[in-house]
Order: C-alpha cells, then structure tokens, then sequence
C-alpha cells in the first residue's frame, strides 16, 4: 500500500516536472524583443525592434545578429547605454519605411521565423470634410500548416481561442467555478495534442526502421495498433523521458500482436532506432525552439486619438500587444489600431460661414420700396 502511495505521488511530481519544462521552452525561456511601429499620417512609418545582443554584434558583427530577420546597411543600429546584465534590450535598430507594402519584403533568418517576422500588415487613409480616419492592421496567420497534428482534433474553435488567445466572449456568463473546470477540460486536451505530435514523430521512426529492417511485419499491420497504442502511453510522453517511450512503445507493439519481436528489435537496434527518432521528432522540437520560444512586446503610436483597437494596453497614443506564436496556433492574431485627427481649419471655416450668415441676417436690413 505504501509502495503504491509512493509510485502515485512520484507519479504526480514527474507529471509536474514534466509541464514545468515544457512550459519553461515554451514561454519563460522566451528571446525578448520589443517592436515600436509609429504611423505618420501620410503613411509612412518609422520601426524601432529592440534586443538582446552580445560585443560582437554591438562591435559591428553582424554575423553574431541576435535578430530574426536579415538586416542591411538601410537599418541603423543603435547601442543602448546600460551596464544592467539583466536588462531585456541593449541595442536598437530602426527605419523608415514609405509604406506597409515595403514592410513585407523583410526577410526571415529562416522559415520558421516567416510568422513573426512579415505578417500582414495594411494601412488605411480616409478623408472626410471635419476627419481624417487610420485604420492599421496588423496579421500574424495562423502557423497550423507547420504542425502535424491539427490542433482542431481535440480542441473546437472557441476553445482555441479562449486557450490562446484568451477570447472569452464565448463563456460570456460562466461563473469561476464553471470557467475552471472548462479550463481544466481544455488543458488536458491542449496537452494530449502536444503528446500526439511528439508520438507521430516515433511512430514514423518506428514505421521505418521496419521497413529497413526487412519488413518482417506489414506496416500497414502495425498502424492498425496506431492509436490504440497513443492511448496506452499518451501520459508517459509527457512525463518520461523520451527513451522510455520508446522502449514502452516497443513493449506494447508486443501485447498488441502477443509477440516478443518487437522488444528483441529494439534490444538488438535500439541505437540506430534512437539516432532515427531523433531524427524525425527534429523538425517538431526545432519549431517549438525557433519559434514558440520567441516573445514580443509591440507597441504601435497613431495619429490622432484612438477610436477603436483590441489592444489589451492602451496609454493614450500607444497601444501595446504581447505577440508569441501560442496564440496564433490556431488561428489568425490580429493587432487592430483605428484613429482619427480633426480637421480645424475645416470647423473655422463652418464657423466663419455661419457667423457671416448671423451678421448678414440680422445687420443687413432690406430697402423698403416707396
């Protein structure tokens, strides 16, 4: 009884430790950046994206660019004065862009990066008689293509977005305890899709080892065990480490088919087998590194005074965002500012008109005839 209490409880830490790390590569491990974007009223723009970078690149290095996408010789590089360690940002690069258009042709160091770094943005003008109307958009698209497994199999549309986005207009109503257990519910989902893209990864490595290997049992066989097999170890994925999966996977491909063969394969290859699952989960971890370990402050400075923005920050003229590839998994992330400047001398002249028109009526009396 005190064996099993104790296999629960270790159970229960490896099962914390486990999130903890995948949450740390995730978020708390992030590269910082912070983006200024300050709109001029004829379109124009001016970006600043600030960073971490070490004495080589601050020495002129651009080899050593701590950036996500390649610069030239039209940014200009400015060296922060701070002797902090600590600090966010000790250098600056910034320019001037004639239009959003030209924003776009920024290019990514790689592309994985491309999300981040040129997402669509769009800059609208109105003219009207007493306002002149922004509109700037900005759209990071979703990166659901670069994931095996759709997020859409195991969390719906609102789900999704009340998890990464932070939407809640669809639980509108809920009281705490209703909102936790929804939340609850969703975690579990959000982590058995996390488990399956890692476990698509050695099933591949699996499906073909065997093919190298001669082939002694139909691949077409063994997927049939596929997700029967998910659902056996779909736990341990996130809590052990990624050799003893591999090892429990071989085991319960030998319950499935009431054999020995697939345990005697791996004990006899399991460091080819390890160098193969390597391999094929690379892609996936690579972009959990490249991209979802990346963190942005953006801030965006209008004309005018702000009519309308979804900006969970608004400090009068700048509107702040906190971009991360988390909340466009699974769909769109849109950065909206809309403003408005008054067009004074288009209310003088109103004014002017209709105080002549008060003079000429009251002043200027008609000849009566004789």
């Amino acid at each position: 009884m005190k064996q099993t209490g104790s296999n629960n409880i270790r159970r229960k830490i490896n099962l914390a430790l486990a999130i903890s790390i995948v949450v740390i590569c995730i978020t708390s491990c992030a590269t910082n950046y912070k983006v200024i974007t300050i709109i001029r009223p004829n379109g124009s723009c001016i970006r600043e994206i600030y960073a971490k970078g070490d004495s080589a690149f601050l020495s002129g290095d651009w080899s050593k660019n701590p950036y996500l996408f390649r610069m030239d010789s039209s940014w200009r590089i400015t060296s922060l004065n701070t002797n902090n360690k600590t600090d966010s940002y000790n250098v600056k690069v910034s320019k001037t862009f004639n239009s959003s258009d030209e924003i776009a042709m920024t290019m990514p160091l790689n592309d994985d990066f491309r999300p981040l770094v040129v997402p669509v943005e769009t800059f609208r003008k109105r003219f009207r008689w007493f306002y002149t109307y922004y509109s700037y958009k900005i759209t990071y698209p979703t990166v659901a293509g670069k994931i095996t497994v759709s997020i859409d199999e195991y969390l719906n549309k609102a789900e999704q977005k009340l998890w990464f986005q932070g939407d809640f207009s669809t639980y509108a109503g809920m009281n705490g305890i209703e909102l936790k257990e929804e939340m609850e519910t969703i975690e579990k989902q959000f982590w058995k899709w996390y488990a399956r893209n890692i476990y698509e990864t050695y099933w591949e490595a699996i499906c073909d080892f065997e093919k190298l290997s001669g082939n002694n049992y139909p691949v077409t066989e063994i997927q049939s065990a596929k997700d029967t097999l998910f659902q056996l170890i779909s736990d341990k994925i996130i809590t052990d480490e990624e050799q003893l999966v591999i090892v429990g996977l071989y085991r319960e491909l030998d319950n499935c088919f009431n054999t020995r063969y697939f345990s005697d394969l791996y004990k006899n290859n399991h460091q080819q087998i390890d160098s193969l699952v390597v391999k094929k989960s690379e892609r996936f971890r690579n972009l959990i590194d490249n991209l979802y370990s990346k963190e942005i402050k953006y801030e965006i400075i209008v004309p005018g005074k702000i009519t309308y923005t979804n900006a969970p920050v608004n400090r009068q003229d700048t509107l702040v965002w906190k971009v991360d590839a988390l909340r466009f998994t699974a769909d769109d992330y849109e950065l909206i500012a809309e403003s408005r400047t008054v067009h004074i001398e288009a209310f003088a002249v109103i004014f002017l008109l209709l105080g002549l028109s008060i003079y000429c009526k009251f002043k200027i009396k008609p000849k009566r005839s004789v």
